[in-house]
């Protein structure tokens, strides 16, 4: 007869020696961290940002641009009179682009030599505004104008507007593997292969006018936002997530001259920011105003980033917060956990977030949550 299968208890046991005890998983608690020029960083003033693959944030401000390596800041003096690094993005050779307010800057690809500055496409408006920069999987660089299209940039420094764009204005746009979105008064515009699909928010349900931000998120999710809600669709399934006619997203996109930012949590929820305003909405449709009175560094947010870390990084006009401690949002027995009684969390070393219960454990992660039981006393 084969022994009895040793006893789960010590896995609690050692979850609750890990950690505190806690009574409930609770997101509304955040550890803050600021820089500014108070921490060596020569200019506050946050355009932009992205992580290189490296693991090094890059920083768009006035005049510069800077790569923060965790301990110190290198600068990069701006190539272009009147230029700002406003937008940013990184190749999949690893060099870093940069693209200012106005297509009259051009764009400029910086290595290890020195800046190369590449000018605008023949036959575009100098001052067509810039609302995007995005470094595209066949080498491609797109660069998002308001109100002139979308141009392609190849690696052999050929431009390309590909025919049949949105009409009317752009206002924000985002690439993921599925192709480069657009939002504007057209609504949600894909373009992939060269090609445009419109009108992709109304077929998946979703409202599709006054549509003013865009972003990829996690499970292959498209997130938008119209004046006055945030959502999100992932093929034809949508959901409206967040309502609140007092938002304004429209007024903000007009006052700042570019759609509000949207980043999603990694925990179903979504952050929304712009000039004044800064926004987190959980899974459930909860949200919470995050300002200076929380600890960040500024108002509102130019540009937002999540790292590898899950690090949630929030840039301003007053300098760059980084949020480190954002957990699960009000989970309990009707999300999926076990039971409502906490007795210990730890991060999964795969990433997730592990629930001790007296009676078993539960496995949080962006795909849901799974409940592991001990086995039954003498069971073989």
């Amino acid at each position: 007869m084969p022994p009895p299968r040793p006893s789960a208890r010590p896995l609690w046991l050692a979850l609750a020696l890990l950690v505190a005890l806690v009574p409930r998983v609770d997101a509304q608690r955040y550890r803050t961290t600021t820089l500014s020029e108070r921490d060596g960083m020569p200019s506050h003033d946050v355009q932009s940002m992205l992580q290189h693959p490296d693991g090094s944030l890059w920083f768009g401000v006035r005049a510069m641009l800077l790569r923060y390596d965790g301990q110190s800041f290198q600068s990069y003096p701006e190539p272009r009179e009147g230029g700002v690094a406003a937008w940013l993005t990184v190749d999949r050779r690893g060099s870093v682009w940069s693209a200012s307010t106005q297509l009259g800057h051009g764009i400029v690809q910086h290595s290890p030599e020195g800046p190369l500055v590449f000018g605008r496409p023949a036959g575009a408006p100098d001052s067509a505004a810039v609302l995007g920069l995005h470094a595209l999987a066949d080498g491609q660089i797109a660069l998002v104008t308001a109100r002139a299209g979308v141009f392609l940039r190849s690696e052999d420094g050929l431009w390309l507007r590909p025919d049949g764009r949105p009409e009317g204005r752009t206002w924000a746009s985002t690439h993921t593997p599925t192709g480069l979105y657009v939002v504007g008064d057209s609504g949600l515009s894909r373009l992939r292969h060269g090609r445009w699909t419109h009108g992709l928010a109304a077929a998946a349900g979703l409202p599709d006018e006054h549509l003013v931000a865009v972003v990829g998120g996690e499970a292959g999710r498209i997130w938008v936002a119209g004046d006055a809600w945030v959502g999100y669709l992932s093929g034809l399934e949508s959901r409206v997530l967040y309502t609140d006619t007092s938002l304004e997203l429209d007024t903000h996109a007009r006052f700042d001259g570019r759609g509000p930012v949207l980043l999603p949590d990694g925990a179903g929820g979504v952050w929304i920011g712009s000039s004044g305003l800064l926004l987190r909405i959980d899974r459930s449709g909860e949200f919470e105003r995050l300002d200076r009175s929380t600890g960040l560094s500024g108002q509102g947010a130019s540009s937002m980033l999540r790292d590898r870390d899950g690090n949630t990084w929030i840039a301003s006009a007053r300098g760059v917060s980084r949020i480190s401690s954002l957990r699960f949002l009000n989970y309990d027995h009707r999300d999926g956990l076990l039971s409502d009684e906490v007795s210990a969390l730890i991060e999964h070393p795969r990433g997730g977030l592990v629930v001790g219960h007296n009676q078993g454990i539960s496995i949080l992660t962006e795909q849901g949550v799974r409940v592991i039981l001990p086995a039954p006393e003498g069971l073989s």
